[in-house]
């Protein structure tokens, strides 16, 4: 009897230890017997870059069964995308070649070869670029200049992630280098040069010029140069009066291009300054903010008689003057300036109705960084009506005795400007776009006053 005892106590502890009975399976969990644990496998090693195609060795360990029975492992291949799983081996080595080129996570598993739905959680992922081509960096801008007779040269600091404002007209260079992170960089016939190649591109995408966005592709076309591995490369670019992103990416022996190209925003043009406006009465006298502008019935600036038809008017012309001024960034190219100006008058209480023209009209200035701009208004009547009665009073001017908001602001560029864009490949000038000034330039901040308008005898 006590033998038997013994046997189905025996048994009973064979078909515990063996793990006919298992817990439920949660996901990344350690799943074993109640006294069984597989420990997470090392992180797996291998090459960081690979070619497509190419095969590499991956290589993880360290994991062990709480029982000291042998541990088998298995590797995920794509571990954040797809998921691509080896099968199940005692040997920690695997040998892999991807199909297509990306990003690979690649992580290992365990368990007990004796029981295997005894498995340890899932290790830490190695990354390996399939196919990715080389990687590029940007080790210098510079912006050259010329404002007069003198030239200026200043290095542009691309590191702070701002884009940087440059003087109209200036060439940027960018000088890159690119190393070859590939296996065609121990195959390549030129061991200190690794066969990297060079390409460029352009973007511009302006939010003030509609439609403005274009993009060129990259070039060119065929391998631009030979530089040495880790050498200066540049690419030159005349600028704008709007956005844009230079790019410059390394194409290696075989022909991989870099996925992540460097790149550097720039804006074209400083922006003008508005330093004054002024709005003078017949008499030269400023009308400040919040003021009244009169004229005075009896005291126009000029009257006189003319034949309407078949009869004799008289006229009275009353008039002001706007006048504003404003510079160009002192590093503009040379001949620089405010060239032309808007200004308007909206009714104060009726919101959108303009007077006194020039909405959404330029007007040019009398010279460079100048605007002065007048208007008139000409009163004809009766020659007969002494006292400019059928005027005056039977059809008074709408805008009297009113309250106008004034605003001004000047642009950097001439309004029949044409701007001709061009690059630089293989040290030939080519040009690439032209543009009208009515899509380019720069404004000041716009200014302005409150002023009312009384018309009075």
């Amino acid at each position: 009897m006590r033998y038997l005892l013994s046997v189905a106590l025996v048994m009973v502890g064979l078909l515990w230890s063996c793990g006919d009975y298992e817990p439920p399976k949660g996901a990344n969990e350690i799943i074993g017997t109640s006294d069984e644990k597989v420990t997470v496998p090392e992180t797996p090693t291998g090459n960081v870059f690979v070619d497509v195609g190419e095969s590499m060795m991956v290589t993880t360990g360290g994991a062990t069964s709480s029982r000291g029975h042998l541990v088998e492992y298995r590797f995920d291949f794509d571990a954040d995308g797809e998921h691509d799983y080896s099968a199940w081996g005692i040997d920690a080595r695997v040998e892999k070649a991807w199909t297509s080129a990306g990003i690979k996570g690649v992580k290992a598993q365990a368990r007990c070869s004796r029981h295997p739905n005894v498995t340890s959680k899932w290790s830490d992922g190695l990354t390996v670029m399939v196919g990715q081509g080389p990687e590029t960096e940007l080790i210098q801008v510079l912006n050259f200049y010329k404002v007069g007779q003198n030239e200026f040269t200043d290095e542009i600091d691309f590191l702070d992630d701002i884009p940087d404002t440059v003087p109209y007209g200036s060439w940027i260079t960018i000088f890159y280098r690119g190393i070859d992170t590939t296996q065609a960089s121990s195959q390549c016939s030129d061991p200190v040069n690794k066969c990297l190649s060079y390409q460029k591109s352009y973007v511009r995408d302006s939010d003030r010029v509609p439609g403005s966005h274009a993009q060129t592709p990259w070039m060119p076309a065929d391998p631009e140069d030979n530089n040495p591995f880790g050498a200066n490369d540049s690419t030159s670019m005349n600028i704008g009066s709007v956005e844009y992103t230079i790019r410059a990416r390394a194409v290696d022996f075989y022909g991989r291009v870099d996925p992540t190209p460097a790149e550097i925003p720039i804006i074209g043009n400083f922006d003008p300054t508005l330093d004054s406006f002024t709005i003078k009465n017949h008499s030269g006298e400023s009308i400040g903010d919040g003021e009244t502008l009169v004229w005075d019935w009896w005291e126009p600036v000029d009257s006189g008689l003319v034949v309407i038809g078949s009869e004799l008017k008289k006229t009275k012309t009353f008039y002001f003057v706007i006048e504003a001024t404003g510079h160009d960034h002192p590093k503009e190219r040379e001949g620089s300036g405010v060239y032309s100006w808007f200004y308007q008058f909206a009714n104060v209480g009726i919101p959108g109705t303009q007077k006194f023209a020039r909405s959404e009209n330029w007007v040019d200035g009398i010279m460079v960084n100048a605007l002065s701009d007048t208007f008139e208004w000409v009163a004809v009547y009766p020659s007969d009506d002494m006292n400019g009665d059928e005027v005056f009073v039977n059809n008074p001017p709408e805008w009297n005795d009113k309250s106008y908001d004034f605003s001004v602001m000047g642009r950097d560029l001439p309004s029949n400007e044409v701007f001709d864009q061009y690059v630089f490949v293989n040290g030939q000038r080519q040009p690439i776009n032209s543009y009208s000034a009515a899509q380019l330039g720069r404004w000041t901040s716009p200014d302005g006053s409150r002023f009312h308008i009384v018309l009075r005898r």
